[in-house]
């Protein structure tokens, strides 16, 4: 009778602690899911800010009205857990634009606008948004900004500036 006792504390005692994990890794999730919509939002109203003044200064080339809002796609499942990482798409005004100089301008003009709103980065190294990757594929410039708000995600932009920056030989 004693080893059926045994085997039942023993089944209850890890079924518990099977619980307790579900249980934990649930509301783990949960925070996660919270954080990144909160990060999201952030940084679409960032976005559409920085996009309104990149449109008054390049006209010719970006089209975003002051009427639109900035809607972006969540990237971090791509990249992993806690990466703060969003995709945008925006409509060019002409089929060939010089990226480099608008991607520059846009970056900063999408700082400028963290800092005045008080967002700060994770690292004292970087910005609190970092353009990560930019392209451009009919009529429209694809952007992804990356909110440094977190460590995972500082460690997503410093991982991309190794791959994407040439190394001296």
């Amino acid at each position: 009778m004693s080893n059926v006792l045994m085997i039942g504390i023993i089944l209850v005692v890890i079924f518990v602690l099977l619980l307790g994990f579900f249980v934990h890794r649930s509301r783990q999730k949960r925070v996660q899911l919270m954080l990144q919509r909160n990060a999201q939002q952030t940084t679409n109203q960032a976005v559409t800010v920085a996009l309104v003044a990149l449109t008054k200064q390049h006209p010719d080339q970006v089209s975003f009205s002051n009427q639109e809002v900035a809607q972006s796609q969540v990237n971090s499942k791509i990249w992993g857990r806690g990466v703060l990482l969003f995709s945008f798409e925006i409509r060019l005004q002409q089929p060939t634009v010089d990226l480099v100089t608008l991607k520059e301008q846009f970056e900063t003009t999408l700082n400028r606008s963290a800092i005045e709103q008080g967002l700060v980065a994770a690292s004292q190294q970087l910005q609190p948004f970092v353009i990560s990757d930019s392209w451009q594929q009919a009529g429209q410039w694809h952007v992804d900004v990356a909110f440094t708000a977190n460590q995972a995600t500082v460690n997503y932009v410093r991982d991309m500036q190794k791959v994407t920056t040439p190394t001296e030989a």
